[in-house]
């Protein structure tokens, strides 16, 4: 696995790695500090297996963020309503009704916040209101399923 470095355009900082694996290719944030030592360990014809933290994939040159990018993307946000929140984060949509304050256009990615503007996942502006991308319940259904297997 070769590590080279990105520039997301998305993402806040710029301390973005690109870690190249042979099916996708994994997006993770690292310091710039440990992005040195990175390049003097594949110098040596040694890579590490992971460093940082993972914050999406790039596929066909487009990026999709992870849940854990949530707090580093540079989104706009939809402050929505707590009980919609519950809902949100067991996969569901969000309605218009729902949403107490919207910032961004039609059809653009978005962080979704409760009312103490906490990060609970991300979706896309639709019609209807948000469509569900990805939420922080979405590690609590992997374990279930897990477990269930």
């Amino acid at each position: 696995m070769k590590y080279e470095k990105v520039d997301l355009e998305e993402v806040k900082t710029k301390d973005i790695l690109l870690a190249v694996t042979f099916t996708k290719k994994q997006v993770y944030m690292v310091s710039e500090k440990a992005w040195e030592v990175i390049q003097t360990i594949q110098k040596k014809e040694r890579f590490p297996f992971f460093a940082g933290i993972y914050i999406g994939d790039m596929i066909k040159d487009k990026y999709y963020p992870s849940i854990s990018a949530g707090d580093y993307l540079k989104l706009k946000k939809v402050k929505v309503k707590d009980d919609a929140l519950m809902k949100f984060t067991y996969g569901r949509d969000i309605q218009n009704r729902d949403i107490i304050q919207k910032e961004g256009e039609l059809r653009e990615m978005v962080r979704v916040v409760n009312k103490d503007n906490e990060f609970v996942g991300l979706g896309y502006i639709r019609e209807f209101g948000i469509k569900r991308v990805a939420d922080i319940g979405e590690y609590l259904r992997l374990e279930k399923r897990k477990n269930q297997n």
